[in-house]
C-alpha cells in the first residue's frame, strides 16, 4: 500500500474482499465488500499498530513458545506507531 500500489486481503475464511489505498501522502481510504472510508495515515498507522501489538502480547501469554517471532513484530509495529506519531 505505501508503495503506491493497492493492497488487498480477503477476510479470513470469507470471500469478503479488504482493499487499503494510500490517498496522496495523509490518508488511506479502506474498501470492504465496495463500502469505503477514509482515514488520516497517521491515526490509521497509531490504532493498528497499536490493536496489532496487544494481540501479538496477548499471544505470547497464550503460547510462550512464540515469544521470540512475536517480540520481533513487536519491535517493528513500535517503529511503527514512532514513525506515525
Amino acid at each position: 500500500m505505501f508503495n503506491g500500489k493497492c493492497y488487498k486481503v480477503y477476510f479470513p475464511d470469507q470471500p469478503i474482499k479488504i482493499e487499503f489505498f494510500l490517498i496522496k501522502n495523509d490518508g488511506v481510504l479502506i474498501s470492504i465488500d465496495n463500502n469505503k472510508v477514509f482515514y488520516n495515515k497517521n491515526e490509521f498507522l497509531n490504532i493498528m499498530s497499536k490493536n496489532a501489538k496487544l494481540f501479538f502480547e496477548r499471544l505470547i501469554l497464550i503460547e510462550p513458545s512464540l515469544s521470540p517471532s512475536c517480540s520481533s513484530i513487536i519491535k517493528d509495529l513500535e517503529g511503527i506507531r514512532s514513525v506515525a506519531d
